[in-house]
C-alpha cells in the first residue's frame, strides 16, 4: 500500500527540525490535522495545478495581469498582421480615392484649359466674352475644389502608412499592449489566450523567492510544499 504521507514525513524532518524526533504516528496526525501534502512536481507545474482547479491563471494568482507573457503574444500577433491587416483594407480604399482624385484634377486643369482658349477666341465678340469668363470661372473654382480634395486624401494616406510603418516597427511587448489595450485588458482575452501566454515560470520564481513554496526531493521525485500550512 503506498505510504502517501512519506513525502511529508522527510520534508518535516528535513527541513523542520522540530519534528526530527517525532514518530512516523505523530507526524501523520499532525500532517492530517493541517494539511500537508507534497505536489508531486516543480513549482511551476504547483502554479498549474492551482490555475487548473481555480478555473485560470487570472482566477488564482494576485496581479495575474503582471505575468502575461507579452513578449511571445505580441509575436504571434504580429505574424497575424493583428494590428495592421484592417488598416491595409483602409489603406487600398485610400489609394483608390487618391487616384480617382489626381484624375479629376487632370479632368478640371483640361476643363480649365480649354475655357480659357475660349476665353482667349471671345475677347473679340462682346456677346461671348461674358459667359466664357464665367466658364473660366467655374473651371478655376472646380480645379481648385479637386486640389483639395487630393491634398486631404493624400494626407489621409500618408498618415495611414505612417501608422502600419509605427505598428510594424512595434517591439513584440509594446505591439502585444496596444492589442490588449484594444481589447479592454488581459481578462477581455479568451480563457485560452490566458492560459497559453501566461508565465508560469515567472509566477513560480516569485512563489519560491517569496517563502509561498519550497521544493523537496524525495525517492528521485520532487514535491513542492505550500509555505503556508
Amino acid at each position: 500500500m503506498a505510504d502517501y504521507h512519506a513525502p511529508a514525513r522527510a520534508f518535516l524532518r528535513e527541513d523542520h527540525f522540530d519534528y526530527d524526533d517525532k514518530t512516523d504516528e505523530e507526524l501523520d496526525k499532525y500532517i492530517e490535522d493541517n494539511g500537508i501534502y507534497g505536489f508531486e512536481g516543480d513549482t511551476e507545474d504547483y502554479a498549474r495545478s492551482l490555475a487548473e482547479d481555480a478555473g485560470g491563471p487570472l482566477e488564482t494568482f494576485t496581479n495575474a495581469e503582471n505575468y502575461f507573457d507579452y513578449d511571445s503574444f505580441g509575436s504571434d500577433l504580429k505574424m497575424d498582421s493583428a494590428l495592421t491587416s484592417h488598416l491595409e483594407d483602409d489603406k487600398a480604399q485610400l489609394e483608390d480615392e487618391v487616384e480617382e482624385a489626381e484624375r479629376d484634377v487632370k479632368d478640371a486643369e483640361k476643363d480649365l484649359s480649354e475655357a480659357k482658349a475660349t476665353l482667349k477666341e471671345a475677347k473679340n465678340r462682346p456677346e461671348d466674352k461674358e459667359e466664357a469668363e464665367g466658364e473660366v470661372e467655374s473651371a478655376e473654382w472646380d480645379l481648385e475644389s479637386y486640389q483639395d480634395t487630393l491634398t486631404e486624401k493624400q494626407e489621409e494616406l500618408d498618415d495611414m502608412n505612417g501608422t502600419i510603418e509605427e505598428r510594424e516597427n512595434m517591439s513584440d511587448q509594446a505591439y502585444a499592449e496596444e492589442w490588449v489595450d484594444q481589447m479592454g485588458g488581459v481578462s477581455e482575452l479568451g480563457k485560452e489566450t490566458q492560459e497559453r501566454y501566461f508565465d508560469y515560470a515567472s509566477v513560480a520564481r516569485d512563489m519560491d523567492m517569496g517563502g509561498d513554496t519550497t521544493e523537496f526531493e524525495y525517492d528521485g521525485k520532487t514535491y513542492t510544499f505550500n509555505a503556508h500550512w
